[in-house]
């Protein structure tokens, strides 16, 4: 009802997921560390928290790209792998 009341308020069931820093602002933090920037300036320079920075480092050096992780569920049940024995019961 409060949302209602005043429409930028949001109520717990209303908010959502955020959504992941771009792919071009990744690279260009990433970029920056790996031409000698520190993990704390490429942080500052682009106005994100050190901890982002420094695990899009990590994920560079590791997978080679810096692309963000799906968001959500993932589809299907933990039950599917044994539908035959419990439909078997």
């Amino acid at each position: 009802m409060l949302g209602k009341l005043i429409p930028f308020v949001q109520t717990k069931r209303e908010a959502a997921m955020g959504k992941p820093y771009s792919v071009d602002l990744r690279e260009r933090v990433v970029a920056a560390i790996d031409t000698g920037m520190s993990t704390g300036e490429a942080a500052k320079r682009f106005c994100v928290s050190k901890a982002a920075a420094g695990a899009w480092a990590r994920l560079k050096r590791a997978t080679g790209r810096v692309v963000p992780a799906r968001q959500g569920k993932p589809k299907g049940s933990v039950l599917d792998a044994h539908a035959d024995f419990i439909l078997g019961v």
